[in-house]
């Protein structure tokens, strides 16, 4: 190899140096303005850009569509993946629409901004730590979520109210610690 030189296109450059640096991509498409992964069956979870988790790339306010394309398919929205919006500072309020049955574990964690949140009555899994350290005041289970699992509002601050329904069982370690 002495005198020769290893050519690579500028974006395989790039990709390589955001794995090194611990950037890589943490998502497998771009639809709009939110990143997802693919499921089994045509079927997707909104997740993060980068693997660090001072995540800059979400901010506003999101509406997200129960469906998104990639390569001309059109998968359906069921899961918002853990982490996926996590320490976004700039996010302010999200709906979630009809079909996502789970939000995974720190999904909203730190979401410091994140004053409102809509979920369906689909979903039927919340991930530990999904909403620890958001500015959400009040908040509502929706019916066929069996655990409040572990930290889900840890250091909520601003919560005043959660309505709980007869379907939750089980309420996790610390659940609602450091809520005023």
């Amino acid at each position: 190899f002495s005198g020769h030189f290893l050519q690579l296109p500028a974006d395989r450059i790039r990709e390589i140096f955001q794995m090194v640096s611990g950037m890589a991509n943490a998502y497998d498409f771009e639809d709009g303005n939110l990143f997802y992964n693919h499921l089994p069956e045509n079927e997707c979870e909104v997740t993060y850009k980068y693997l660090d988790y001072n995540n800059p790339y979400y901010s506003g306010t999101y509406n997200i569509s129960s469906s998104a394309v990639c390569n001309g398919v059109i998968r359906t929205v069921t899961a918002i993946g853990d982490k996926a919006f996590s320490e976004t500072k700039g996010v302010t309020s999200v709906t979630i629409p009809n079909g996502v049955t789970r939000i995974g574990e720190s999904a909203f964690y730190c979401c410091t901004g994140l004053t409102s949140i809509t979920l369906p009555s689909t979903v039927t899994s919340i991930g530990k730590s999904a909403f620890s350290g958001c500015a959400i005041t009040s908040f509502t289970i929706p019916n066929g979520v069996a655990a409040i699992e572990d930290g889900l509002f840890t250091a909520c601050l601003y919560l005043k109210s959660v309505t709980i329904p007869a379907s939750v069982k089980s309420i996790g370690f610390v659940a609602f610690g450091y809520c005023i």
